[in-house]
């Protein structure tokens, strides 16, 4: 339709998922390929158990041992995450805020390939207050072992992502950000 996403539709439960065009993904997996659900036939994904599909969200079904995983309309799951992009652009204060209120937090990436976006995003990375050095939201230190950056450490910078980078970046700015938050099991 004119809505400018497909729809799979899944039978005989004809649940339909929007999927997002591949233009309208702002970051591609650590192995190259837009995030997509798997299509109906695609050998490289199980099929996914009905049980799964009981609820609307995105829904995979990683190892056997994990069973399966959902995550809230609108977010995108990717390993055990949710992940959410925002459409609009705040300062990085009120990008955390908002990150809050829907039950999460801006990103906190394990590693320099778990998401590249194309474009900068706000992250939970700041520099709270004078010779603190870089935290994480959570209250961690950057591991500079897991992240080659070479960041100023000056009070009121918050980091950016973008490919597979860290950036400094004012905290006032307005950029779009991404939310985080653990997958349901089901």
């Amino acid at each position: 339709g004119g809505s400018g996403r497909r729809r799979l539709l899944l039978s005989p439960l004809f649940l339909s998922i929007p999927l997002p065009q591949q233009q309208d993904l702002p970051f591609k997996d650590p192995r190259g390929s837009p995030h997509l659900p798997p299509i109906k036939g695609d050998r490289r994904f199980p099929p996914v158990p009905r049980r799964c599909l009981r609820a609307p969200g995105s829904v995979r079904v990683p190892a056997e041992s994990e069973g399966c995983r959902l995550c809230a309309v609108g977010w995108m799951l990717i390993g055990t995450k949710c992940y959410w992009i925002s459409d609009g652009m705040n300062p990085w204060n009120k990008s955390r805020e908002d990150c809050g209120n829907r039950g999460s937090a801006l990103l906190v990436p394990w590693d320099q390939d778990e998401l590249k976006p194309t474009r900068h995003f706000w992250i939970g990375l700041s520099v709270p207050v004078a010779g603190t050095g870089w935290a994480w939201e959570n209250g961690s230190s950057l591991d500079q072992d897991r992240f080659q950056l070479g960041l100023d450490k000056r009070p009121g910078a918050c980091g950016t992502l973008k490919g597979n980078g860290i950036y400094p970046q004012t905290c006032h700015t307005r950029l779009q950000w991404i939310c985080q938050k653990e997958s349901a099991g089901i």
